[in-house]
């Protein structure tokens, strides 16, 4: 056999054969290796910041899981990030933490890295507490969101964070914390709703200052929000209760709404089924949960209890804050 004539032929055949697929068009079934051991600096009373070197991937890392180790509920999922640091905030004072890192190319997920072990600054024991924060402003707002800004406290040793409150009468509640940068971004609000937020400093011993002022604000109508609305008489579920229904006619669905009507002059809501407030005679009534969605073509079934001459008016029914179509 002439194995130079061979190796020519099957050369020749090799040229004119057509293109394999790329490696990349196969499934991904390698995951990513560990992520380099972590390392933390900047450690102050409340944050922290991680650093690792990247993990190793056929096709490449996504995201990067941050894992807390505790010794009494074991390994509990912290937070992710696409990058390779992180910066902890709102960590408890005088507090030892142990963290791990695993990365994810989207579909498999790889070992852990080595874990890491920090312990933040103990809070001096002192009982002054920071001065008043001024009072906030509105810097940005949609309709689901806010940006408030304040002039930030002082303290005689460090203000770690602010709470920020949400008053409703003369009710007080925790909405969310701010760092110490003296600003905070609200989420989860809901579109023609009125809210005040107040704010409190913290220091690391935990004294707390006088509230500042009050800041009132209401996120603007949604401008993709669409709706009808029926005066449907007696509520089917309840005698003497009267039902406005609310038909969300929108492309996409939604995580917030609230719902505007008026009453007539003397009439009072004293029950209802959904959250409400009643200023005068507007009414709102808004969802109250985490984590339902109103889809396109849903119903909302409005169950009151009214004192007083009248019913709801439904030419001004507002759908978070589009103005409803009357159902005929």
């Amino acid at each position: 056999m002439n194995l130079t004539r061979l190796a020519v032929a099957t050369l020749a055949m090799v040229a004119i054969l057509p293109a394999q697929p790329a490696a990349a068009d196969s499934p991904d079934t390698a995951p990513p290796g560990p992520p380099g051991r972590p390392t933390v600096t900047d450690i102050t009373y409340t944050d922290a910041t991680m650093t690792w070197a990247p993990a190793v991937d056929d096709r490449g890392v996504v995201q990067y899981g941050i894992w807390r180790r505790t010794p009494d509920r074991g390994d509990m999922f912290y937070n992710a990030t696409s990058a390779t640091t992180f910066r902890f905030g709102g960590l408890t004072p005088g507090t030892s933490y142990t963290f791990f890192v695993v990365a994810s190319d989207e579909r498999n997920n790889g070992p852990a890295s080595p874990a890491v072990t920090f312990q933040t600054r103990t809070a001096p024991a002192e009982s002054e507490p920071p001065n008043q924060p001024g009072t906030p402003t509105v810097t940005a707002i949609s309709p689901a969101t806010a940006e408030l800004a304040w002039t930030p406290s002082t303290d005689n040793v460090a203000v770690i964070r602010y709470l920020v409150y949400r008053l409703s009468g003369t009710t007080r509640t925790l909405f969310t914390y701010a760092d110490a940068a003296a600003n905070v971004r609200l989420q989860f609000l809901v579109p023609d709703r009125d809210y005040a937020f107040v704010v409190v400093a913290e220091d690391p011993a935990g004294n707390r200052s006088e509230a500042s002022g009050t800041v009132r604000l209401r996120p603007p109508p949604d401008p993709a929000a669409a709706c009808r609305v029926a005066s449907a008489g007696p509520s089917p579920a309840m005698p003497g209760m009267h039902r406005v229904a609310v038909t969300y006619t929108g492309a996409a669905a939604v995580m917030r709404w609230s719902v505007r009507l008026v009453l007539p002059a003397g009439t009072t809501i004293s029950w209802a089924w959904s959250a409400w407030e009643q200023d005068g005679g507007e009414v709102v009534f808004w969802y109250e949960g985490w984590a339902d969605t109103l889809t396109p073509g849903e119903t909302i079934n409005l169950d009151m209890a009214l004192t007083g001459p009248g019913l709801p008016d439904p030419a001004s029914v507002r759908l978070n804050g589009a103005t409803c179509d009357r159902q005929v």
